[in-house]
């Protein structure tokens, strides 16, 4: 790997081993962000569906509850008056029931949650015809046949009514449920994954850094001791390279002028033997 990273100068070695932290940090940022962003969908839709669906279901279950609570209240022997109040809020509990119903079924449902809403919306059809007769039978002075027909009839339609939406309850509370695992286990999974994204960018550092340092300080070493020896007058230094990176170049270079003193001391050499041998004179006649 070191030889490999020779071949090329120190500032493309450079750039590319901080290209891949950068890929590599990016890449597991995106990861990490597309795991938060997949949980927090998650958790948004138990917050603002699972949870709004919820508190509707029971709105709607607490108007029914009110309208069998005034139903019973209305087949009691009392005055005109207490019935028609009676009346009057049964009639203020059907309307908090169509209000809580609307903001209900404006939500997307599941298949499960469509047929429920079905059966809901048929027991209710069926019921409010009971409810209305009861309230017939009193308002008509027929008290008597009223409440056998609410205790008989209407009423246990009611609780059919109420089972209906007590069972949209729980699918919410089953999907929230099963939402919230799915966040908790996405959230946990983008934990592990930028935990070891953060490893490996750390290993990798490090092992470039080691790399590429090692691809410098080797040649570099090597010029040195280079340096130091034809300081001391050693011209048989071991300084080829077949690399062309900058401490290549600087290890050639140093080849090149080692060879240089060599010509250059072999020259003096060769001189002074033929100066001793008379072939040449390097006295210098006087004028």
């Amino acid at each position: 790997m070191t030889s490999l990273l020779q071949r090329y100068n120190v500032g493309p070695r450079l750039a590319a081993a901080f290209a891949v932290l950068i890929v590599l940090s990016g890449l597991i940022a995106l990861i990490g962000y597309r795991g938060l962003t997949s949980a927090r969908a998650l958790v948004d839709g138990i917050v603002n569906q699972n949870m709004a669906k919820i508190r509707l279901s029971n709105d709607m279950m607490n108007a029914n509850f009110i309208i069998g609570t005034q139903l019973r209240n209305l087949v009691l022997p009392t005055s005109d008056e207490e019935n028609r109040q009676f009346v009057a809020k049964i009639q203020s509990a059907r309307a908090d029931y169509n209000k809580a119903r609307e903001a209900l079924y404006a939500m997307p449902a599941s298949e499960q949650g469509k047929i429920l809403r079905a059966e809901i919306d048929a027991r209710r059809a069926e019921v409010k015809g009971l409810n209305d007769k009861v309230m017939d039978l009193v308002m008509t002075g027929h008290s008597d046949e009223a409440l056998p027909f609410l205790l008989n009839k209407a009423a246990p339609a009611m609780q059919v009514w109420q089972d209906k939406i007590a069972e949209n309850i729980a699918l919410q509370e089953k999907q929230a449920a099963d939402a919230s695992a799915v966040a908790f286990k996405s959230m946990d999974d983008s934990r592990k994954l930028l935990i070891g994204g953060s490893l490996l960018v750390v290993l990798l550092s490090g092992a470039l850094g080691v790399l590429i340092t090692r691809s410098l300080t080797q040649p570099l070493s090597r010029a040195t001791r280079a340096a130091e020896s034809i300081a001391g007058g050693q011209l048989d230094n071991d300084v080829d390279t077949q690399f062309n990176d900058e401490a290549g170049r600087l290890l050639k270079a140093m080849s090149k002028m080692q060879q240089q003193l060599r010509n250059l001391l072999s020259a003096q050499t060769d001189m002074a033997r033929r100066h001793d041998e008379g072939q040449i004179s390097f006295r210098i006649d006087a004028e």
